[in-house]
């Protein structure tokens, strides 16, 4: 897969998870790990700053665990919204490569 097209769909991978609850950094990249082996494991923190940096997500400090303080993340309503629309896109491009027959 082209390594532009994989940055922006693990983006959305990551956005996603990220709305269904939030999640500690560690916790979220264990489980993608799981479905996208070959997504080197600082990738996923590297999307992670990135989706700040937009402001996306949000992250704050969880209790302790025994260690270090856990870095939680969360979905920003901007985050939502443009996880939103780009769902609509991704949705409008299945129906365009179904109808071509590329699907």
């Amino acid at each position: 897969m082209n390594a532009q097209m994989k940055k922006g769909i693990l983006e959305l991978i990551v956005l996603n998870e990220i709305e269904q609850g939030d999640i500690y950094g560690y916790e979220l990249v264990k489980k993608l790990c799981e479905y996208y082996v070959d997504v080197d494991i600082s990738s996923y923190y590297t999307i992670l700053r990135r989706l700040h940096g937009k402001a996306y997500i949000e992250c704050y400090e969880g209790d302790v665990s025994g260690g270090p303080k856990r870095k939680y993340y969360s979905i920003t309503e901007i985050g939502k919204r443009y996880l939103e629309e780009r769902k609509l896109e991704l949705q409008y491009m299945n129906q365009m490569n179904q109808q071509l027959g590329l699907a």
